[in-house]
């Protein structure tokens, strides 16, 4: 090359350009020139430092010489096509040696070429590893497992990382500790001898799940672990540890093991950090596949088990896509996938003049053909030569575009339920001719209780309940001389005390008020044996109430019964003594046995005036179920078709469900089919029920009618949603009789308020009570839209409506049922109202001291 010294240059800029020598010294990459003979006529220092020599050692010899070894590479054959074409060659190079890749660049320089090499190793490592990403990518993508994920990251990951050994570990269910899910390169016990490695524990994948960072070590920091000490290999000479995570939260580890030093260079860290990263994202991903899959096969099996025959068909051709198992159990032979509706022919069914379904007939053929619902009783010849009775339900799926796509149809075994209703019949009348029996046996059994009455109004002895209570545990409080005495009665699940005597800590004062569960110990014994409870030793006792009551050292619990039946308990605690004495115990005795036969006393005089109502109850009732019995029978068939309308529509939701992949959607519309079904039995049980009304007999006791109305309208909360409704609710008494039954009252009457107040943009409803002399008045009304009163005899009877059944639901049973009910109360109902002015329904109930016995 020709020196451009400062000296030797005619150009009056020269003096401030470098020396082009320095430039090519100054390069941090090899640069060579050759003459047309191949010898060197400048080689920089980086160039020679590659060869092993001095530039000084190569100048003027012959670049064949110095380096034989390029004969056999493509710079022989580059080199050539650069001297002899005089165009310029760039290409890359890999010298394995030194696992180096460089990118050549040859060009004509005077009656030579020039050469110059550029290190692009760290650029081919990139390229390479940027094609293993690619390589994992596309491998985890055909993974739907989680096995399959696992060995697809280990089998790509640790060669391109030049690792020996991987480990995968996850947290288990408590959080506290990882365990393997899969390894590779490691010994084949490696996963006996880490079944679950503590989270505390210092190993470099806890420090990775606990931080949230990735962990690089070298040979030195693994060796100065005491921990890892015992359980290192020999072999592993660096390790990477590297957090999983899904949504922000660590649930796992990678760790990697090489068998060479490693320094973790920026570039490695970042492929293995994206090797962590799709690693979770596929796990994940094979996660909520197994999940799916789960569901799906789920949904399948409880689809399966449903009660209606279900048949889905294409439109317009009718060809069947898909049937259930049900068929088969209700038509008794297998599912028949017909091609078309022609094929429909196959089932066997007869019209009520006996003849038989032809194909275009059937319920489904009709809906596919007319585009409307068709809902239909069908007596059906089943496969094995039976007939029996089936209600069909058909109605069209449309897509998302609204055009129609399938037609379903759905079939309930009604067959039971014919037969139900004929015995319905026959109960009644047999329940009728049962009811005028009873009552010449009431008549009888009145005369002889009033009898018995007059006698024990002459002993003149008192039969008031709370009277009666009060004074005993005077009486026993006073014989014992100290402690305290209780008498409790059981009222929702608790024993509650209702009177008392003597001295009580505040803090057992307020617990005896509240109620102790109806399964403590202390009570239900004595309850369950009927005999009474004497605890010695209270203080020192194992019971669960003894801690709370440490003021006694001995307790008793005698169980007042009357005909047989616990009705209270009389309680007395002791003080000052720690045992019973024969005299304290006789007298507990014969207090708790007196007031034993004082509430069977009181209580036999209730049923004196019991009887007399239930006579003339019965008697009404008699007169009511004559004229309700029509109504009933006729009804029937009419108003158990509404569930089985509702499983037929959410079918066809499901199904667009499933369809779309939408689980959640589906297993809430499975549900609502399965509610469907379930109403379907309901009904038939509430007709058994209305039926039963009469002779059931009533739970007497006090009832909180704000509570039971309370109640009632949480129930009704999900009905009132996005409307404008007002409450107005007074003060409300508390009443003798049937909590349950009078909170089906207020069902019937507050539903009916909240029904028939739909059309009002802001609904009112008022509950509210008047005390009248020996009664309570109670008022439920609404702004709704009311009822024509000239109907007003038709109100209160059995499937009997003042509404059209597409203006408002229901079966007509609701306010028959309140009618009964408030009469077995020895109550009556009525009610007023205008068309378009709202309704008010009135109860007269008695009023009656809460709490008598």
């Amino acid at each position: 090359m020709t020196d451009r010294s400062p000296s030797s240059s005619s150009s009056p800029t020269a003096q401030f350009l470098p020396d082009p020598s320095a430039v090519l010294e100054a390069l941090p990459d090899p640069f060579f020139a050759v003459d047309a003979g191949w010898r060197y006529t400048y080689v920089n220092v980086h160039a020679a430092a590659t060869m092993g020599t001095t530039p000084e050692a190569l100048l003027g010899r012959v670049l064949w010489e110095c380096f034989p070894e390029a004969l056999d590479t493509a710079l022989n054959a580059e080199y050539h096509h650069v001297m002899r074409t005089r165009g310029v060659r760039e290409f890359d190079l890999h010298y394995p040696s030194l696992d180096v890749w460089v990118t050549v660049k040859a060009f004509p320089h005077a009656d030579g070429i020039a050469v110059h090499f550029r290190d692009v190793t760290e650029r081919r490592r990139a390229e390479e590893r940027q094609g293993r990403l690619l390589e994992l990518t596309r491998a985890l993508a055909g993974a739907t497992t989680e096995r399959e994920v696992l060995e697809a990251a280990l089998a790509v990951g640790l060669p391109a990382l030049g690792a020996y050994g991987g480990l995968l570990l996850r947290l288990d269910e408590t959080g506290e500790a990882l365990v393997p899910l899969h390894l590779a390169g490691y010994e084949a016990d490696l996963r006996g001898r880490w079944p679950s490695i503590p989270l505390a524990a210092p190993f470099p994948a806890n420090e990775a799940v606990r931080t949230g960072s990735a962990v690089f070590a070298d040979r030195e920091r693994l060796g100065g672990s005491a921990a890892l000490a015992g359980e290192l290999s020999p072999r592993t000479q660096a390790l990477a540890a590297l957090p999983l995570a899904q949504g922000g939260q660590v649930f796992g580890a990678l760790v990697l093991s090489f068998d060479t030093a490693q320094t973790f260079p920026a570039p490695q860290r970042d492929f293995m950090t994206s090797l962590a990263g799709q690693l979770a994202q596929a796990l994940g991903r094979a996660w909520v596949h197994t999940e799916l899959t789960r569901e799906r096969a789920r949904l399948a099996a409880v689809l399966d088990q449903m009660p209606a025959a279900i048949w889905v068909a294409e439109v317009p051709s009718g060809r069947m896509v898909a049937g259930n198992s049900a068929i088969s159990r209700i038509l008794r032979h297998p599912y028949r996938p017909s091609a078309n509706l022609a094929e429909y022919a196959g089932y066997v069914g007869f019209h009520p003049d006996g003849r038989r379904y032809e194909a275009h007939e059937w319920p489904l053929a009709r809906t596919i053909t007319t585009g409307q619902p068709v809902h239909e009783e069908i007596e059906m010849g089943r496969g094995d030569g039976t007939r029996g009775f089936v209600s069909y339900s058909s109605a069209l799926i449309h897509d998302e575009e609204g055009r129609p796509a399938l037609a379903v149809v759905t079939g309930m075994d009604v067959t039971e339920l014919r037969e139900l209703n004929a015995t319905l019949e026959a109960r009644v009348r047999e329940r009728t001719g049962e009811l005028h029996a009873r009552h010449e046996e009431l008549a009888a059994e009145t005369a002889a209780l009033q009898a018995f009455a007059h006698l024990t109004e002459r002993v003149g002895r008192e039969t008031d309940p709370g009277a009666l209570t009060q004074a005993a545990v005077r009486v026993l409080h006073g014989a014992l001389g100290e402690g305290s005495t209780g008498y409790y009665e059981l009222e929702g699940g608790r024993w509650r005390q209702r009177s008392w005597d003597g001295r009580m800590d505040e803090q057992t004062l307020e617990a005896a008020r509240a109620g102790f569960p109806e399964t403590t110990p202390l009570f239900a014994v004595p309850a369950a044996s009927g005999g009474p409870l004497f605890a010695d030793g209270w203080r020192t006792s194992d019971n669960e109430l003894a801690p709370h009551t440490p003021e006694y050292g001995a307790l008793a619990v005698h169980p007042i019964t009357v005909g047989g039946r616990t009705v209270g308990q009389l309680a007395a605690g002791l003080r000052e003594k720690e045992a019973w004495s024969e005299r304290d115990r006789a007298v507990f005795l014969a207090v708790g046995r007196a007031l034993t036969l004082a509430a069977e006393r009181a209580d036999f005089a209730r049923q004196l005036a019991a009887q007399g109502a239930a006579l003339a109850a019965s008697n009404h009732e008699l007169r009511l179920l004559n004229g309700e019995l029509e109504a009933f029978a006729s009804s029937v068939s009419h108003d158990l078709r509404a569930p089985l309308r509702h499983i037929q529509g959410f079918a066809g939701l499901l199904r667009k469900a499933l369809a779309a992949g939408e689980t959640g959607r589906a297993a809430r519309f499975l549900g609502l089919i399965e509610t469907g079904a379930g109403n379907a039995n309901t009904l038939v049980d509430e007709l058994l029920s209305f039926a039963r009304t009469v002779t059931q007999e009533l739970r007497v006791a006090d009832v909180d009618l704000a509570g039971v109305v309370a109640g009632v309208r949480a129930d009704l909360a999900p009905d009132l949603t996005g409307r404008e409704v007002t409450w107005r609710v007074g003060e409300l008494p508390t009443v003798r009789g049937d909590r349950g039954l009078l909170r089906l009252v207020f069902a019937n009457l507050l539903s009916n308020a909240v029904k028939y107040t739909r059309p009002r943009e802001a609904a009112l409803i008022e509950v509210c009570a008047e005390r009248e002399e020996g009664a309570w008045v109670l008022r439920v009304r609404d702004n709704g839209v009311g009822f024509d009163g000239a109907y007003m005899d038709r109100l209160f009877g059995v499937f009997q409506r003042l509404h059209r059944a597409d203006e408002f639901e229901g079966v007509g049973i609701g306010l028959a049922n309140v009618k009964r009910i408030v009469a077995r109360h020895g109550g009556e109902v009525w009610a007023e109202g205008k068309p378009g002015e709202g309704a008010t329904f009135f109860l007269r109930l008695p009023r009656e001291e809460p709490g008598v016995v």
